[in-house]
């Protein structure tokens, strides 16, 4: 069994393993991972056991993507989150699996995620962003206390796309208004 790295009553947060490959590779071939975040898209347990076994050198050097599988409490794997580093700020990222959308998971795990990042990364500022016809997870982010940005053009997945911006930030209690 794996280590859990933080919990919620019906979820559990682990870092990858190897024996997680078979479900992540298959949590990765529908048609909304294939249009929203193609390069997630693990088109055999091969290639996804590469990429866990890649993935999982940044848990302690933590100068990459920090990708944690999000488990139900019986080990199913049901998807991931992460804290990826982009032009030195960070990316919030997540995935479930579409059996298991539409019934709170992402909401969830992102709301215990983001405390405990921001602690592990000694960060105060975490960026969302998504395509525009990605509504599902803007409503995440919106839901877990992200500020809109705005909708903007840019290169995404390897493509010009039009995309929505978000950021989440915490305050020191030092500080004043």
């Amino acid at each position: 069994m794996q280590d859990i790295i933080l919990e919620t009553n019906r979820l559990e947060l682990k870092r990858l393993s190897i024996a997680m490959a078979p479900a992540i590779h298959l949590n990765s071939l529908d048609e909304d991972t294939r249009m929203f975040i193609p390069d997630e898209v693990f088109e055999t347990e091969t290639i996804a056991t590469e990429v866990i076994e890649h993935l999982s050198q940044f848990y302690t050097k933590k100068d990459g993507p920090l990708v944690y599988a999000i488990c139900l409490k019986n080990e199913t794997v049901i998807g991931y989150v992460q804290a990826v580093p982009m032009h030195n700020e960070w990316e919030l990222g997540y995935q479930i699996a579409k059996p298991y959308r539409n019934q709170g998971y992402a909401r969830e795990v992102v709301q215990v995620f983001l405390p405990w990042i921001f602690h592990e990364l000694k960060i105060d500022r975490i960026h969302g962003v998504c395509l525009v016809e990605n509504k599902a997870s803007a409503h995440v982010l919106h839901a877990c206390g992200f500020r809109y940005l705005g909708q903007f053009s840019e290169l995404y997945q390897g493509h010009e796309s039009i995309v929505e911006k978000f950021i989440y930030v915490i305050h020191s209690q030092d500080e004043h208004a």
